[in-house]
């Protein structure tokens, strides 16, 4: 059995491509291969001994990947996101604006529990909002 034989073999045997198996670069292999070797069966056995199986993965775009570009797009940028995603979205800015504003000792922690509740209701709808919100409650210190 030759070399590129070997690498068939196996590559079929374990269901994997030919490049991803490499064979070990001593003469014992090299001569295992050539005597030793002949049916599926002993492939099967003793493959360990001669060779090892490259375990590299490469980032296969799946179909929905591939169509996806913008020239593919029909609608604006809001009307391809879900209701829920949006509101994700916009709940998650609105949290990070409150909590920077606690860090800046701008709010305090009543403040900051009143405006988490008035953005989870929906009574807050954007960062404008907020800080109208904030300037009617007299929530800003300093």
């Amino acid at each position: 059995m030759n070399v590129s034989t070997f690498k068939r073999l196996l590559a079929d045997i374990k269901k994997v491509g030919i490049n991803r198996i490499k064979i070990k670069p001593t003469k014992e292999a090299l001569e295992i291969i050539k005597t030793s070797l002949v049916t599926r069966k002993d492939v099967k056995e003793r493959w360990k001994e001669v060779a090892e199986i490259l375990n590299v993965k490469k980032h296969i775009r799946s179909k929905d990947e591939k169509s996806q570009g913008p020239g593919r797009r029909k609608g604006g940028k809001y009307s391809r996101l879900s209701k829920k995603k949006r509101w994700i979205i916009k709940v998650r800015a609105l949290r990070n604006a409150v909590k920077i504003l606690e860090k800046e000792n701008k709010i305090d922690s009543t403040m900051k529990k009143i405006l988490y509740k008035k953005i989870k209701g929906g009574e807050i709808k954007s960062k404008r909002a907020l800080m109208e919100t904030l300037s009617r409650l007299g929530g800003i210190n300093g």
